[in-house]
């Protein structure tokens, strides 16, 4: 975001729930994901909570702090279709990060449409000034989509070189 490649920093928790579980071996209440989301640093810009449970979606409501209320958006909604209204409404100036945890197996195929992503090892062959032979440069490549209109568009890539491991 420093580098101007990015307007906002979005998080995205479609299985939400009340914001606190209990741990079935202890017994010990803890943090959910949308409260450790909130605690992030540096913060995201904008957080997308949804439950399909209202008793949850009030529990966690409750336990928003209230100076995090303005850049959360929390919604009773079914994951499946929210999460299509969800990246409808970013830019194609925003990073996020959709954690996705379908405890209860909630989630279909359909939500994850929403979040397409492929990731492949790039490998070519190039000769670099200064080497007698060619030397390979492999990348591992990450490509995330997003349904416009009917069609998939790249909307961001990412490679990391891998040299030490292909040669």
């Amino acid at each position: 975001k420093r580098q101007g490649k990015w307007d906002q920093l979005v998080y995205i928790d479609l299985l939400a729930g009340p914001g606190r579980g209990i741990d079935t071996d202890t017994g010990e209440e803890f943090e959910g994901s949308a409260l450790i989301a909130l605690g992030v640093r540096p913060p995201f810009d904008r957080l997308f909570f949804g439950e399909i449970n209202p008793k949850n979606v009030e529990a966690l409501r409750r336990r928003i702090p209230a100076e995090d209320l303005p850049r959360v958006d929390l919604r009773e909604r079914d994951c499946n279709t929210l999460a299509k209204e969800v990246v409808a409404e970013l830019s194609n100036r925003t990073l996020g990060l959709a954690f996705v945890d379908p405890e209860g197996f909630e989630a279909t195929f359909k939500m994850f449409q929403a979040f397409a992503y492929t990731t492949e090892i790039e490998t070519i062959r190039v000769r670099v000034d200064g080497l007698e032979k060619p030397t390979h440069w492999s990348n591992r490549v990450t490509h995330i989509f997003r349904l416009e209109d009917g069609e998939w568009r790249l909307v961001h890539r990412h490679g990391n070189r891998l040299e030490s491991q292909y040669k």
